[in-house]
């Protein structure tokens, strides 16, 4: 890869005309009709959702913890950074009530198409193989049920997004270290959105550095944007977080507890030596017989709440040290215990069938609904929102909607084929859009797998990146076969 390379869309592509820059600058043209009249289709989908639903999915108990209404503080979990809930509140200046929350929220999931689209452009795909690639967000029934709840979902996804839309304007047609710099602040925002986010910043560093190829001080200067604008929304986290006063910035804290619920079904301390202070994490249990990751770090009766009944980060630190060496001498269950949970996101029937190991689909669903969650969902609520009872005479609609419109099996097999193959075969900044997108797709599947576990919702944000790398591998590779030049990518 190199700046010179990056000019090109795919072998033998024409340079952008003068007339042609000057049209998409303008805005979209009548040949981008078939993206706006899915955009509508959209936006109709959503708009109906409201009313068929209202005013919101109240089926995670988490809900209240991320609007930070208990603990109320926007620096009081342990567990996971403030860029959600400080959005939430941002949007409470404006009003209390829970619809205008999760209006907002779906004007992301267009947004989200839009950048999609726009990116497809950038990199050289014509409008239908565009449209194709923001069709996976604008359509996904997934997607529309993420942007409904009070959950960190869809902001991820949206900054995920611009980060790698960012990254693309920053490279193609040629580098601005202005767009770079926004990558670093979208990559850092995605952090603190999740956690693992914090694998956006390093897939971009890496990807710059090696696209931009030339003198190693070239590659510094074009990375060192990146980590500019990262370091810009960290350092303003870190100042808001010292003045507030914390008490817990969310990050690091409580992965080692995330970490020793990753090992637990399979720890086995005939094989190694506890750290000291950690045999009472010791399990006689058959580990086909154990219950999965979550029982042990939620569940007051697992043997780690016994051991160490209040969750905080010293006690983090000490059964941290504990799945650290049941990974260090255990490295096969451990790569067993990932795999399985990766191959779950195709096949949910994968491996030993555990309780406490990930919600599956039937549970991230418009069809399921569960009164005495809603209850306590909604009563959590309530000290901060306004309009918090649910009326769903459309769930059923809604989840069947889902159902039919996902990303799942199938599709996700076929859109790994097709970037593994645009990957080898497409040249120019198709290939680096397959690449980037493809990457980063990977990185979301493997890092909340290593790290935690498998959970359905985990999976829609990689799943729609991977589909946009199999379209715009499908779409360099049509250009590729037909031997007619790509469309040039915007100036």
């Amino acid at each position: 890869m190199s700046t010179t390379a990056s000019t090109s869309v795919s072998d033998g592509a024409p340079t952008p005309s003068r007339a042609r820059g000057r049209r998409l600058r303008l805005g979209l043209g009548r040949e981008d009709r078939p993206f706006l009249i899915l955009l509508a289709v959209a936006a109709v989908i959503r708009a109906a959702t409201m009313p068929l639903y209202f005013p919101a999915v109240m089926t995670s108990m988490d809900s209240p913890r991320f609007a930070r209404v208990n603990p109320e503080p926007i620096f009081g979990d342990q567990w996971q950074p403030a860029g959600y809930a400080a959005v939430l509140k941002a949007l409470r200046v404006v009003t209390d009530e829970v619809w205008f929350t999760i209006a907002v929220q779906h004007l992301m999931g267009l947004v989200i198409g839009v950048v999609v689209y726009l990116v497809a452009r950038r990199l050289g795909a014509s409008p239908v193989p565009a449209t194709a690639a923001a069709a996976a967000a604008l359509l996904s029934g997934d997607v529309l049920y993420i942007e409904h709840w009070f959950m960190s979902d869809v902001l991820f996804l949206h900054v995920i997004i611009l980060t790698l839309a960012s990254a693309v304007f920053g490279l193609v047609p040629r580098v601005d270290r202005r767009w770079l710099l926004a990558a670093g602040c979208f990559g850092a925002a995605a952090t603190l959105t999740r956690v693992v986010g914090f694998v956006a910043i390093p897939v971009v560093i890496v990807f710059a550095a090696v696209w931009v190829g030339g003198p190693w001080r070239q590659r510094l200067r074009t990375t060192g944007a990146v980590v500019a604008g990262a370091a810009l929304i960290f350092g303003g986290y870190f100042l808001a977080y010292a003045i507030k006063d914390g008490p817990h910035s969310g990050l690091t804290a409580m992965g080692g507890w995330q970490l020793y619920a990753r090992v637990a079904p399979f720890a086995d301390c005939s094989r190694f030596e506890p750290p000291k202070g950690t045999r009472a994490l010791c399990e006689d249990t058959d580990p086909a017989k154990r219950p999965g990751v979550f029982y042990y770090t939620w569940e007051p009766s697992s043997i780690a709440r016994q051991a160490y009944p209040d969750q905080n980060p010293e006690t983090s630190a000490i059964v941290g040290r504990f799945a650290q060496q049941a990974i260090l001498h255990q490295p096969g269950d451990y790569a067993l215990a990932v795999g399985t949970d990766l191959l779950r996101y195709l096949e949910p029937s994968a491996g030993i069938q555990r309780g406490y190991s990930g919600q599956p689909r039937e549970l991230n669903s418009f069809g399921w609904r569960n009164a005495d969650v809603e209850r306590v969902v909604t009563n959590g609520l309530e000290p901060k929102y306004d309009g918090t009872r649910v009326h769903a005479p459309g769930a059923r609609t809604l989840g069947v909607y889902q159902q039919l419109f996902r990303v799942d099996r199938l599709a996700l097999v076929t859109a790994l084929i097709l970037a593994i193959f645009g990957a080898l075969l497409l040249r120019g900044p198709i290939r680096m859009g397959v690449l980037l997108f493809g990457l980063m797709s990977l990185a979301l599947y493997v890092a909340p797998t290593m790290t935690l576990s498998y959970d359905f919702r985990y999976g829609i944000p990689p799943g729609i990146l991977l589909w946009t790398s199999g379209v715009l591998a499908t779409a360099g590779l049509l250009q590729r076969r037909s031997r007619k030049p790509a469309p040039a990518p915007a100036a």
